[in-house]
């Protein structure tokens, strides 16, 4: 799943970007500013709990106000 995340986001412009944080994946495009920090899972069995952990990391993630 990330690689294809990743695909999507090289063909649209996007660079990206590491060691800012613990994301699976963090972009941003160099003329828009535009910036994306992505969580990725893979199938899992309890969805609900899996999905409740990604916002959790997702929202630990956010450290800049916009």
């Amino acid at each position: 799943m990330q690689a294809a995340i990743e695909r999507y986001f090289l063909g649209k412009g996007f660079q990206l970007e590491s060691g800012s944080s613990h994301a699976d994946l963090e972009c941003v495009h160099p003329e828009r500013g535009e910036r994306w920090v992505v969580e990725a899972k893979g199938q899992a069995a309890a969805v609900g709990v899996d999905f409740h952990t990604g916002l959790g990391q997702i929202l630990q993630r956010m450290e800049s106000p916009e």
